[in-house]
């Protein structure tokens, strides 16, 4: 027990405790999984306006090709994640088995049918793509606005202590 003032404090036992969840990531996963959020929300949010103004064959286009192609960036991005860490085969395998017959074959089985607009498929196909962009974009205005600062000293350095050329 620490007295701090006049109430008792119990120090924490972190002998017992167990070890929190790691959820520290790099910046690109974290980039790609902001992406595909924020792509099924964009789709979410855009559905119903283009179920108004063009119908529901474009509206079934556009949400289907958004969705594949969400799809496929995240199996993308998980595949490149594996073959750069672990190389668990016992997962890779698999995925391939489902990604290029199911996915793929099913994209084209989509192009082919002509059951909707082609347009819808190319404007749903590209919102992750749009999003990407954005968020690119606006990463860098905000970098703009709040430039990195170039000052030793605002990160605790002691004054003159830079190196001098």
């Amino acid at each position: 027990m620490t007295n701090i003032g006049e109430r008792a404090v119990s120090e924490p036992n972190l002998i017992n405790t167990p070890p929190l969840p790691s959820r520290k990531r790099t910046g690109v996963e974290t980039l790609v999984g902001r992406t595909i959020r924020s792509s099924l929300v964009a789709t979410a949010i855009l559905c119903p306006f283009i179920l108004v103004h063009f119908g529901n064959r474009w509206t079934l286009g556009f949400a289907l090709a958004s969705l594949w192609n969400i799809v496929n960036v995240g199996m993308i991005s998980f595949v490149v994640r594996e073959f750069l860490g672990p190389r668990r085969w016992r997962i890779l395998i698999p995925l391939f088995a489902i990604k290029f017959p199911l996915l793929y074959g099913l994209g084209i089985w989509g192009l082919q049918s002509r059951t909707v607009p082609i347009g819808s498929i190319l404007v749903g196909f590209h919102i992750i793509f749009i999003v990407l962009i954005l968020k690119a974009l606006s990463y860098r205005v905000l970098e703009i606005q709040h430039p990195p600062s170039a000052s030793p000293e605002e990160h605790g350095a002691m004054p003159g202590s830079e190196e001098r050329i």
